[in-house]
């Protein structure tokens, strides 16, 4: 009896360390302006240099759980392996790092890119595109563009984005300034939030 308990405690023990250590390899390939990038996924970087991102510094890169290239962004455009995506152009600019791609929960391919631009920019504050890499016949297409964020007009060009607990939610992260603070935004299951968890500094 007790063999058989210690069997069934290994066990449970074992799905739970497999379930929570599977590895994500979204983030395994990056891309900089000037077309250059990282190839993480054989553990060791390899330099890439088929990238099409040209411009700015602010550039963002997803992959799928595999680590398979996906889409990415520069300063103008989002690119695929096929070009500039169908409506990716037109983003609004943003300095240092102000770009970030978050998948949303439990929509098959669906995925925001945030920009966050401080007030010294055009396109000041927290804006949204909505990517849906099944539209326009499977080759992607941006099909919500350059969505305003009130609760972020008065951010800095600068963004983070991390896993909630025990969930696939994700927490987005900006720097707001008047008053100074952080602002956390939630993407769950049901889409952006867009009223922000606000931490005064």
């Amino acid at each position: 009896m007790k063999t058989l308990k210690t069997f069934w405690f290994i066990l449970l023990l074992s799905l739970f360390f497999s379930t929570e250590l599977y590895a994500q390899n979204e983030a395994n390939v990056w891309y900089f302006n000037d077309q250059c990038g990282l190839d993480f996924n054989s553990g060791i970087p390899v330099v890439l240099e088929d990238g099409q991102t040209r411009s700015g510094p602010a550039t963002s890169t997803i992959s799928d759980s595999l680590g398979n290239f996906l889409f990415c962004s520069d300063w103008d455009f989002i690119y695929t392996n096929n070009g500039i995506m169908d409506n990716g152009n037109d983003m609004p600019a943003s300095f240092e790092s102000g770009r970030i791609i978050v998948k949303w929960p439990r929509k098959e391919g669906v995925y925001y890119l945030f920009t966050a631009a401080d007030p010294n920019t055009p396109d000041q504050g927290l804006s949204y595109c909505l990517i849906d890499l099944q539209a326009n016949n499977g080759l992607g297409s941006v099909v919500e563009k350059n969505i305003y964020i009130d609760a972020g007009w008065d951010v800095s060009s600068m963004i983070a984005a991390v896993k909630k607990d025990h969930s696939e939610n994700v927490w987005v992260l900006v720097r707001k300034n008047e008053p100074p603070a952080f602002a956390a935004f939630l993407v769950d299951e049901n889409g952006l939030n867009p009223d922000p968890v606000v931490s005064a500094v």
